[in-house]
């Protein structure tokens, strides 16, 4: 009998969540413009369209985060400006947008 052993799934590897979600994110604009140079080949309407579905999303999304950082916000973490752009960093939340 033969045991295979492997690293535990505690263990992590060099990649870090940040720079996992900045390729995805490279990613997703990769395949948001074709999506976007697609529905120009089926008409205009469609490709405008498309890129106002793409912008209220973001707009959107970005507005939350700002809400909720308002709610989360408290003297002890220093400006909020700060910590509005650390707390929409660390959230990716315009990954699922």
């Amino acid at each position: 009998m033969k045991f295979i052993v492997t690293p535990g799934p505690y263990q992590r590897g060099k990649s870090k969540t940040g720079i996992i979600m900045r390729d995805l994110m490279i990613a997703l604009l990769i395949v948001w413009a074709a999506a976007i140079a697609y529905n120009f080949t089926i008409g205009v309407d469609y490709g405008v369209k498309a890129i106002l579905m793409v912008l209220v999303a973001s707009v959107t999304t970005i507005l939350c985060d700002v809400l909720v950082a308002a709610i989360r916000f408290k003297k002890e973490n220093g400006k909020f400006g700060q910590f509005l752009l650390i707390s929409i960093r660390d959230n990716f939340s315009l990954i699922t947008a």
